[in-house]
């Protein structure tokens, strides 16, 4: 939910927010951060991400196949990425190894 700019600050719009400049930061952000050496999987959507972590997997996601153009790849460290086989959007890969 975000905020709506109707001028009076009482209402919400269900969306995303506006992405910053550098692209929106990926999915568990926090726990690539925690883990800088493990091996990071890399997949599609959020739900299969959160699947894969409860088995004790580092995991992100850009968001939809069609996102990773939009996400922020700086804070991984791309040798690490690893596409998994859940229908990555063409380019993510090439993305991710950049």
């Amino acid at each position: 939910m975000k905020l709506n700019g109707n001028g009076n600050g009482n209402g919400y719009e269900l969306r995303e927010p506006e992405k910053p400049a550098n692209g929106k930061p990926l999915y568990r952000l926090h726990e690539l951060a925690s883990r800088p050496d493990d091996v990071v999987i890399l997949t599609e959507r959020e739900y299969k991400a959160d699947q894969l972590a409860a088995l004790g997997l580092l995991v992100t996601t850009s968001g939809a196949a069609d996102a990773a153009g939009e996400a922020d790849w700086q804070a991984p460290r791309s040798d690490d990425a690893v596409g998994a086989n859940f229908g990555l959007g063409q380019g993510a890969g090439e993305i991710a190894a950049a």
